[in-house]
């Protein structure tokens, strides 16, 4: 019997990824292209759908030039992506505006009358609360900012979604992605009474019908397969949040395990069963996991690490990585006095502040770039360890994933933080593996939890508990400054706003 291949894509907020899987799930070759951000006004982050369609083109064509045997032996494709936001479709599945991003701001002010009663209906139907990159909020704005493109729109998507839509010519989502907004977790059901409490009274229509990430959504269109150079007739599966696709990848699918993933956002993650659920704490959500009958309990932040590269671009333009690291180990844990927030777009977990902003504090003169840069770092170090207090109990190692685990450094400054061995998994592309294991699932006799074995450790960070016990007295400080600004952050906002704030 001839080999075959599976497709994975990874669509994530500013890189897209293409990899081509042997039917065991191994890696065979991998293609990447980066994503324009566009930042339009205060508190925007979107991303033109098209442009990321055709990237996506442009990347499996690269990935066909090069594999031009094995690709006509393709047996079926899985996409994973960034969840929340909302990727509005209208007529002919054509995009209706740009993409609107899970870290854009743009509707805090829509919470600040009723957010208090929409998180408790929320929390009562089982349902992720809403933040403003929550896809109801955003239809929302939209409806009242946008009224044109309110009209045309006849789907709410996410990322994936549209990637899917445009192989397929189906408009579907899986329960992951439909996880982070409007759907009761467990019973995995839309509930469409959030929506009149909104304003968007008939408006249940436009959220796509919800699959299974492995099951098959659709096969490639005649269109799709010029575009992309795939063949016709490919057959599409779900495919997943990326959040939920790296922990499949890592082979985090047995209730206890934990992952944090260093990207854009800084997500932590416990995997909970059923039994486990509890909708009662506000703080972060819980999604559906790729695999069956698995749940994420989930602290994803809203920033990540765009954070540091703003400050290696600010502080230390052009000094080489290692220079950097160098740099920073030489002082002390607490930078010699320096606090930071890494608060650039708000804040969603553990706690939720569209508001919230970034800040250095305890500055003097005898402060270098150096200890600002290190100050950033055992922010987003403290923001890691903040989630870990508001989630269960972790009782084994944590998983590390993402481009931010790939330095040495911040994986020994989060075991440190968090007082607890972090553990790098030896496999890179960890969402496109897990895709890549749900594709292996969907075309054999073996289920997703029986394919997804945990990953080899490539390296185990230790704490150094004496550092350790110098981070749990930063994290004090780091809480009591954070609830001292927040006076500040809402004065802030009101005063961009032109409102009164005597």
């Amino acid at each position: 019997m001839d080999d075959v291949y599976f497709l994975a894509i990874d669509a994530g907020t500013t890189r897209i990824k293409a990899g081509l899987f042997s039917e065991t799930g191994h890696l065979l070759d991998l293609v990447k292209a980066d994503v324009e951000i566009a930042r339009p006004f205060e508190g925007a982050c979107e991303v033109d759908m098209d442009v990321v369609w055709q990237s996506v083109c442009r990347l499996l064509r690269d990935l066909m030039d090069r594999n031009a045997e094995r690709w006509t032996r393709l047996s079926g494709v899985g996409v994973t992506g960034q969840g929340d936001g909302l990727w509005p479709v209208g007529i002919s599945g054509k995009a209706v505006r740009n993409a609107i991003l899970w870290n854009d701001t743009r509707t805090k002010h829509l919470l600040l009358e009723e957010g208090a009663a929409l998180e408790q209906f929320c929390l009562e139907k089982g349902m992720t609360p809403l933040f403003p990159g929550a896809a109801p909020l955003l239809l929302k704005w939209i409806k009242a900012y946008e009224p044109d493109h309110f009209r045309r729109t006849v789907r709410v998507l996410h990322c994936k979604d549209w990637i899917n839509l445009k192989l397929t010519g189906r408009a579907t989502t899986d329960y992951s992605d439909a996880s982070t907004a409007l759907l009761d977790v467990l019973n995995k059901e839309y509930v469409f009474e959030l929506l009149p409490l909104l304003g968007l009274e008939g408006c249940a229509e436009l959220f796509p019908p919800t699959y299974s990430s492995t099951n098959i959504c659709g096969v490639i269109t005649s269109r799709a397969a010029a575009e992309t150079g795939v063949p016709a007739g490919v057959p599409v599966i779900g495919g997943a949040i990326d959040v939920a696709a790296v922990a499949a990848g890592t082979g985090a699918v047995n209730p206890g395990q934990a992952l944090t993933i260093v990207g854009t956002t800084l997500c932590n993650e416990l995997v909970l069963n059923a039994e486990q659920v509890d909708h009662r704490d506000p703080r972060g959500s819980v999604l559906c996991h790729l695999v069956p009958e698995r749940y994420l309990r989930v602290m994803a932040t809203s920033n990540g690490t765009a954070v540091l590269d703003w400050a290696r671009q600010t502080l230390a333009p052009g000094l080489p990585f290692a220079e950097i690291e160098r740099g920073m180990a030489s002082l002390p844990v607490g930078s010699d006095g320096v606090l930071f927030h890494p608060y650039f777009y708000g804040e969603r977990a553990p706690f939720k502040n569209a508001s919230a902003r970034g800040g250095f504090y305890g500055l003097s003169a005898q402060h270098t770039p150096m200890h600002l840069l290190r100050a950033v770092y055992e922010g987003l170090a403290l923001s890691l360890y903040d989630c870990y207090q508001s989630l269960p109990q972790v009782e084994k190692d944590i998983y590390i994933a993402g481009g931010g685990a790939a330095s040495d450094f911040l994986c020994q400054m989060a075991a440190d933080c968090l007082g607890r061995s972090v553990v790098r998994p030896a496999a890179a592309e960890l969402g496109l593996n897990g895709i890549a294991q749900a594709l292996c699932a969907t075309f054999s006799v073996e289920s997703l939890r029986e394919h997804a074995s945990a990953v080899p450790p490539e390296h185990i960070f230790t704490p150094d508990l004496k550092k350790h016990d110098h981070y749990v007295e930063l994290y004090a400080l780091f809480v009591q400054m954070r609830k001292a600004s927040e006076d500040y952050w809402l004065g802030r906002e009101k005063r961009l706003q032109g409102l009164d704030i005597s």
